[in-house]
């Protein structure tokens, strides 16, 4: 009887560790109306562009790394539903890449950024806009 638990546990826990989460702008997003690609404009506010004068403003990096520091509170709250079998992996990775999404909008909320310096009226496109927050997204894989 407790080998067919454990090994159910075991089972489930496979099934868990064989799937991941990606969290961020993935190149598939839907571009800026001037065709650029919303991934390399989050890449180059993630890490500055020396060419643009574009200082670096990390948000997927910091919301990343909350994320994973959460990961073992999650593990711990979810522990029996994960190894009974009740959540599936996909249920699992999909509640740990909507925290990922919340923590790195949450980054770009909470930002204290300085302008560009070639913005003399302090325009902030990229946050009037929403687009890029708006396509921070997970998926299962």
């Amino acid at each position: 009887m407790l080998n067919r638990k454990l090994n159910k546990i075991k089972k489930n826990v496979k099934k868990i560790a064989a799937k991941s989460v990606k969290v961020g702008v993935p190149a598939s997003a839907a571009p800026y109306q001037d065709g650029m690609s919303t991934a390399v404009v989050a890449a180059v506010h993630e890490h500055g562009s020396l060419t643009r004068n574009i200082p670096p403003r990390p948000f997927i990096r910091p919301g990343g790394e909350k994320t994973i520091a959460m990961l073992p509170k999650v593990i711990r709250q979810y522990s029996k539903e994960l190894a009974s079998g009740q959540m599936q992996a996909d249920q699992f990775w999909g509640i740990v890449g909507t925290l990922g999404v919340g923590n790195i909008r949450g980054i770009w909320d909470d930002n204290n950024w300085a302008p560009l310096k070639h913005n003399p009226e302090n325009r902030q496109p990229l946050l009037d806009t929403g687009h890029l927050k708006g396509s921070i997204t997970y998926q299962v894989i």
